[in-house]
């Protein structure tokens, strides 16, 4: 493992003492704190600035009502929760299939078009995470994630919100300019945690000198930008009630999925020295498993291998610290129980069995490092994918498995997550709870 930062025209090396077998995922995790493959001293550096982070202070918990419906307000940012007015209901109802959104802002505008010489009457509204402008046949003609705002531009009856990513948007909206702002500003600085830069101007005409209003060539509205219900953020404020308050500088589990961090052995310090899995090193790997197994391979033949699972990755390395194989959570298509055994089905790849204890193993000992095994992919799985990992059980599995690594096999290794990259994400863009529409959503809520 201590090559596991090496240029990828260098691999092959990692793996000379073995017999050639090497394997991996040739994935990268979709959690936004993955960082890309580097060589070690710039890996290093990387590390260094992660771990500059703020000193930071505990996470409040907040008083629930005992349904979704009887929130009035979002908590974390004390914004009102809007229902949509009844002349509006009849071509917003398709977002009422779901239950309450959560709407902190909503009107009639008038929106300028792409040439900047026209209004059009949109239906304008802005959620907990997006602001949308709709064509009167509820299709979406724009959407724009709040934190992706540069800034926004105010006149007195008029507010530019600048997007650097793709164009600007321009509405008109009398009466309504400060409304916008506070709650824009206010879901920005929730989700930046930094102030939105407000501009103001005296008149629509300055606004339009500075508005960059034409779509890009090829330009499609993004579609994946949930929005939330009230019982989705319910669940979210359960979800950190039931952790607790906890110290971000002091963590002992991933408030995410309640996953403890575990560190690796101190008799590993040499095998993993220089590596994000040393246990003296400078930066504590986001890690909830590790254990001694023996992999089965293509030959059925065991081979001893390190386990260690992260928040995104299941890694296997060979008894000298060298990686062998990492297999992104996600991928994972079923997990196959046994007594002393635990196989994962990665159809995208090519399968793999570990056994935990030897031909003197304590069944009771091997029972409870698998079921442990089990339950970090399960959480994670379940995090990442929002719904149950499939399980069965069968004590004669071998002739299931594709054990055989795909000819031309080539590795590509995932980052490994730390601590410091946890605090920093959930200091920047809070904890997101599960669910199949954002398993690679940084930001659910």
């Amino acid at each position: 493992f201590g090559n596991l930062w090496v240029a990828m025209s260098k691999i092959p090396d990692v793996f000379a003492e073995d017999d050639g077998d090497y394997e991996d995922d040739g994935e990268n995790p979709d959690n936004v704190m993955t960082k890309g493959s580097e060589n070690m001293e710039d890996k290093t550096k990387s590390w260094k600035r992660a771990s500059q982070s703020h000193h930071m202070t505990p996470i409040q918990t907040f008083a629930l009502p005992s349904t979704p419906a009887e929130l009035k307000e979002d908590p974390r940012t004390s914004l009102p929760i809007l229902p949509i007015p009844d002349d509006m209901i009849g071509p917003l109802k398709f977002m009422l299939k779901q239950g309450q959104p959560i709407i902190h802002f909503i009107a009639r505008v008038d929106k300028m078009n792409s040439d900047g010489k026209k209004w059009a009457s949109r239906f304008f509204f802005i959620t907990n995470h997006a602001i949308y402008a709709l064509h009167d046949d509820s299709t979406v003609a724009r959407v724009i994630a709040i934190q992706e705002l540069a800034s926004i531009t105010l006149c007195e009856n008029a507010v530019l919100f600048s997007s650097p990513d793709d164009f600007d948007l321009l509405i008109r909206c009398p009466g309504n300019v400060d409304a916008v702002k506070h709650v824009t500003a206010t879901i920005y600085e929730f989700k930046k945690v930094t102030p939105l830069l407000v501009h103001v101007v005296m008149s629509e005409s300055e606004l339009l000198q500075s508005a960059k209003l034409q779509k890009p060539k090829g330009w499609k509205v993004n579609p994946s930008i949930p929005i939330h219900t009230k019982a989705d953020l319910h669940r979210q404020l359960q979800i950190l009630n039931e952790h607790g308050s906890f110290d971000l500088d002091n963590m002992d589990k991933d408030p995410r999925t309640g996953l403890k961090i575990v560190s690796v052995p101190s008799e590993y310090a040499t095998t993993f020295r220089g590596t994000p899995f040393d246990p003296n090193g400078a930066e504590k790997p986001l890690l909830h498993f590790f254990a001694q197994c023996t992999k089965v391979n293509h030959k059925l033949k065991g081979d001893a291998r390190l386990v260690m699972i992260t928040n995104s990755n299941v890694y296997l390395a060979y008894p000298n610290g060298h990686l062998q194989r990492s297999i992104f959570i996600t991928l994972i298509a079923q997990a196959i129980k046994g007594p002393n055994y635990l196989a994962l089905k990665v159809p995208a790849e090519f399968d793999v069995m570990l056994q935990f204890g030897d031909k003197r193993w304590d069944k009771m000992l091997a029972l409870k490092k698998v079921d442990e095994c089990l339950d970090v992919i399960k959480a994670a799985w379940k995090f990442k994918n929002g719904k149950d990992l499939p399980v069965t059980e069968d004590v004669d599995v071998v002739s299931s498995l594709s054990l055989q690594k795909p000819h031309k096999w080539q590795p590509s290794f995932s980052a490994v997550m730390t601590v410091s990259d946890l605090t920093n994400h959930i200091r920047s863009l809070g904890i997101s709870a599960p669910g199949e529409a954002n398993a690679t959503t940084y930001d659910v809520l």
